[in-house]
């Protein structure tokens, strides 16, 4: 069974149509980077919204951008039927 068109994650720039590129050089510059240490930054919306093509990008200009700045890209979703311990050691492994 194939994706549904919602799954699919922008990742170049030229295909960005609503603006997800100059949103994520505006969070980066205005938030994260201004953001007292340590932090934690997280988005929050419906399914298909655009949160992962968002991230995607931030995380793009972060590595351009801050050479202190470490991402750490976690997929809870993943877990949601596994058990917190579980949840827990993917996310630890994957710090």
């Amino acid at each position: 069974m194939g994706k549904f068109s919602t799954e699919k994650h922008i990742t170049e720039a030229d295909k960005d149509r609503f603006g997800y590129i100059q949103l994520a050089k505006n969070l980066v510059k205005n938030i994260l980077l201004e953001m007292d240490l340590p932090n934690c930054f997280g988005l929050y919306g419906n399914w298909g919204c655009g949160k992962t093509t968002l991230l995607h990008f931030m995380q793009e200009i972060l590595k351009n951008e801050s050479s202190d700045t470490i991402c750490v890209y976690f997929e809870p979703w993943k877990y949601e039927y596994a058990k917190k311990n579980d949840l827990t050691l993917a996310l630890l492994k994957k710090i």
